[in-house]
């Protein structure tokens, strides 16, 4: 482990981690808040506290789908964030793209002491960084599983922690889904979470409890907090469903749900039930 360690410090050593390109930023910026307000009709909701942060900034929020990235960068304003992206992103494809936008990669379900280096190296340059703490997509539109080591990393950045709540993002693109986006409406919000007189106020366990409930978000909650539920329009809203509803809750067979456009249905009992576009049975 040392030895790795060692490694990756010398990897970054002089390694100097830029701001994103400003112009190809800024229309990044533009084409997604366009695109984003055509087929979604998403609202951005800014707090004048995050409009007026100037410092260094570790900007959170929760995962629901591919759609958060791009809705973030919107989200959190014109301030050229840092993403940190799993490493699985890189390709031939997209390496312009990740270069332009000086995305700092990570490896995927362990700890990555080149990430850690890079990201305070930011931090302390006075520069925002956006992390996906829950780490991967929602499977179901609820929160997923939040590991206390990043309150660890909080702690000792010692900067404020700034969040983007996405509403409807899941429901617009689950991850289960086959086919490509579900138009539909989204919420994006955006606030300062924790200053950094709090973070320094404020133990480990206690910056856990606020980023988990803070990132406590879903979207079947948010359907039911609205006066009628929005639709998230598909010709074939449960393709695909049955990759993590597998099991027939009739018959109890394993693996016999199969779907059929907007029915999921057993293929051994023929139990079958509709999705509807709100996302609903």
């Amino acid at each position: 482990m040392v030895n790795r360690d060692k490694d990756a410090k010398d990897g970054v050593k002089h390694y100097t981690l830029k701001a994103p390109n400003g112009i190809f930023y800024t229309l990044l910026y533009f084409v997604i808040w366009v695109l984003t307000k055509l087929i979604f009709r998403t609202s951005y909701k800014r707090t004048p506290a995050l409009r007026k942060h100037k410092d260094a900034l570790i900007m959170i929020g929760n995962h629901a789908s591919y759609l958060d990235i791009p809705i973030a960068i919107v989200a959190a304003g014109h301030k050229r964030i840092n993403f940190v992206s799993g490493d699985f992103l890189y390709s031939n494809k997209t390496k312009l793209l990740l270069k332009l936008m000086q995305v700092i990669p990570k490896k995927q379900f362990q700890p990555d002491v080149r990430t850690i280096l890079l990201l305070v190296r930011a931090l302390k340059a006075g520069r925002k960084v956006f992390i996906y703490p829950e780490a991967q997509r929602s499977i179901d539109g609820e929160p997923g599983y939040l590991n206390s080591q990043f309150a660890r990393l909080v702690k000792r950045a010692g900067v404020a922690v700034g969040i983007v709540r996405c509403s409807g993002c899941y429901l617009a693109w689950p991850r289960w889904a086959e086919g490509f986006v579900r138009p539909g409406k989204i919420v994006a919000e955006s606030d300062i979470l924790l200053t950094a007189e709090e973070i320094e106020s404020l133990d480990v366990n206690e910056i856990h409890e606020k980023v988990k409930a803070a990132l406590n978000i879903s979207d079947y909650s948010y359907q039911l907090s609205r006066s009628k539920p929005g639709k998230y329009l598909t010709p074939a809203p449960a393709a695909g469903l049955e990759n993590i509803l597998h099991h027939c809750p009739s018959c109890k067979r394993m693996k016999a749900i199969v779907s059929t456009g907007k029915t999921l249905r057993c293929g051994q009992c023929y139990w079958e039930i509709e999705l509807s576009l709100t996302g609903f049975f």
